[in-house]
């Protein structure tokens, strides 16, 4: 069964900006942007939904987690409802479905470190984010010293160290 899209392994160390103090720490985060939205209107940006495109873009996103043998904990959403509705099309994927949190520090304009901040509350395991561009992209170059651009329901797996961050592989949906 293939999952979709365009993945890129990422069989490279690179090494960011010290993440964590004391002792070790290991974490697999799911760096996902929501999918396909209804465009900005007159109405309040938070309160865009996804589009029919949108929802089988998430839905998608949720099953390639899942064929790929990943398991996630938790997904952590920003609180607009675009992000809300693709977090809960993901965790629908799983069985049992992880827990969905709401974070506020995950809306439009999360900086690196807000967002390292709301990851580093969690205990070490896989957890998966669902955010905005450029937020995530800004996230990835701060940790892990990679450029990176996210397309509506696009995965980026990070591995957190201690003292280091990794790209470990990328799929932009077809």
């Amino acid at each position: 069964m293939g999952y979709g899209g365009q993945v890129t392994n990422h069989g490279y160390e690179e090494s960011g900006p010290s993440i964590s103090e004391g002792p070790f720490y290991f974490m697999k985060v799911y760096l996902i942007r929501h999918a396909h939205a209804e465009p900005a209107g007159e109405g309040s940006d938070g309160a865009r939904a996804l589009t029919e495109r949108g929802r089988r873009e998430a839905e998608e996103t949720g099953r390639a987690l899942r064929e790929r043998g990943e398991t996630i904990r938790v997904v952590l959403s920003s609180p607009l409802l675009r992000a809300r509705e693709t977090a809960e099309r993901i965790a629908s994927a799983f069985d049992p479905a992880p827990a969905i949190e709401t974070q506020a520090a995950l809306a439009c304009g999360a900086t690196p470190q807000l967002i390292l901040e709301t990851v580093r509350a969690r205990p070490a395991g896989e957890i998966a984010l669902v955010g905005h561009m450029p937020d995530l992209g800004i996230f990835v170059g701060a940790v892990a010293g990679e450029s990176m651009s996210f397309r509506p329901s696009s995965i980026c797996c990070v591995e957190l160290e201690a003292d280091s961050a990794r790209v470990l592989w990328v799929r932009h949906p077809e």
